[in-house]
């Protein structure tokens, strides 16, 4: 957690990209929905990584998305309702998919 965040960007942005581009696998809905349910989430609550937990395994539910670098701006007074991130960020990664 040493790192800046623009050298943390760099190195998460190259991961990414040397990540294979693969035609996305949708989980069962029923067994995503049985994990969701059955998840303890009380270890995350508390955790500021950057990436999850060791040994912590996801089941994801939007194969299909897109990853882009960003940087938010706001216009005045707009960052006042937001935190972290949200209020500024000059270095950030986003994530875009379908939730359906």
């Amino acid at each position: 957690q040493t790192m800046s965040a623009s050298s943390k960007l760099d190195e998460l942005w190259t991961k990414i990209q040397a990540s294979p581009a693969e035609a996305p696998v949708y989980p069962d809905v029923s067994t995503m929905t049985a994990y969701a349910r059955e998840m303890d989430y009380s270890s995350l609550l508390n955790y500021n990584e950057d990436l999850q937990p060791p040994g912590r395994n996801k089941v994801i539910c939007s194969a299909g998305g897109a990853v882009a670098p960003v940087k938010l701006e706001w216009a005045p007074h707009v960052s006042d309702y937001f935190t972290g991130m949200f209020q500024r960020a000059d270095h950030g990664l986003i994530r875009l998919s379908s939730a359906s």
